[in-house]
């Protein structure tokens, strides 16, 4: 649940971390939540591209909590050429969130249906399948 205050972009945007340690950053925009946040989504998503920066662990899960807002930019990473990005972010909003594997279930089974063309194309394709795999048992 959001603060009623409205805030303009540029407001939001001296909220974006600063650096890969910025939980103070996080925590500020934790507390606003969705929707206020939503204006900004492109600059988080950029915090996600390395899920072994010390605020991806925070700032997924608040990402991951705008549930079907943040379908698009997940979707457009996905289209993307970053493989890497791609499975940090798959790791760090998509895994464990029901709704968000429903709705990116067709860019997902794309990813596990296609042909590897190196080791970490081979690595994100893996952990769709597990992602798929744990989403059909979970829902048995």
């Amino acid at each position: 649940m959001g603060i009623s205050k409205q805030f303009t972009r540029e407001e939001l945007l001296r909220l974006v971390p600063r650096e890969k340690g910025d939980f103070e950053n996080v925590r500020a925009l934790a507390k606003l939540g969705f929707p206020t946040i939503e204006p900004i989504l492109p600059e988080l998503f950029e915090w996600l591209q390395n899920g072994n920066w010390p605020i991806a662990r925070e700032l997924g899960p608040l990402v991951a909590s705008g549930g079907k807002v943040v379908v698009p930019h997940v979707r457009n990473i996905l289209a993307g050429d970053d493989t890497i990005w791609k499975y940090f972010l798959i790791g760090s909003v998509v895994y464990g969130d029901r709704e968000l594997v429903e709705e990116l279930m067709p860019d997902l089974l794309a990813i596990a249906s296609t042909v590897p063309l190196d080791a970490d194309e081979e690595y994100l394709q893996d952990t769709v399948v597990r992602l798929l795999e744990a989403h059909n048992n979970f829902d048995s």
